[in-house]
């Protein structure tokens, strides 16, 4: 299911959502019946299990000269996003503060770093959520999703990306192809990742069967 974060017109106190469905259907009834351009950084929060609520927070600020900040425009509704809301828990990943949730989502680059050459303000986008060590031994054998330091977006003690605003390193920013919409970024990262795990496990090569 896909959340389309036009977060401007959200109210700042909307009513408690009570189902998955409502994340990705509900919201955008009050997209449309609210308007508030005075919010900075609308941001959708799970403060325990069974409790959510839209909460605006400071835009994020680049860390990093190879960073840049992302207008979230779509954001997939993971199995593990519900299942926070419902348990509050993944096994050692508890959620014990507010954090924000959603890692599947694309946007509109809005800053870049002095040194990000790759992407501009403007360009579109789909977002890797995890964010690795780059210096443990996975990572410089090129297995950086085994890293152990991983700082992965919707994953305790990290915010997600269900908010107007995301920073990311650039090289964690893909450009989408221009046959290729937003909905469409925001909603195939997911499974497109998991097919190439799949294919570099199998050792697969062109006109090889399985």
């Amino acid at each position: 299911m896909l959340f389309s974060n036009v977060v401007d017109h959200y109210p700042a106190n909307p009513p408690h959502l009570v189902s998955s469905r409502l994340i990705s259907r509900g919201v955008h009834q009050w997209v449309a019946n609210h308007h508030h351009p005075s919010l900075q950084n609308l941001s959708f929060v799970l403060e325990k299990a069974g409790s959510v609520r839209f909460e605006d927070r400071p835009v994020p600020q680049l860390a990093s000269p190879y960073d840049v900040r992302v207008n979230v425009k779509f954001t997939g509704i993971c199995g593990s996003d519900v299942h926070y809301w419902v348990h509050g828990a993944i096994g050692q990943f508890i959620v014990r503060d507010p954090m924000v949730l959603g890692h599947e989502s694309s946007g509109v680059v809005s800053a870049v770093g002095d040194r990000v050459k790759s992407l501009k303000v403007g360009d579109r986008v789909a977002m890797e959520p995890g964010v690795p060590c780059r210096r443990c031994v996975r990572c410089k054998d090129g297995k950086y999703n085994l890293c152990v330091d991983m700082s992965f977006a919707a994953t305790p003690p990290f915010d997600g990306t269900l908010a107007k605003y995301y920073v990311l390193p650039e090289d964690f920013c893909y450009k989408l192809p221009e046959g290729v919409s937003l909905e469409e970024g925001g909603r195939s990262w997911s499974p497109w990742r998991l097919a190439c795990i799949l294919l570099g496990r199998r050792r697969s090569s062109p006109g090889r069967a399985w």
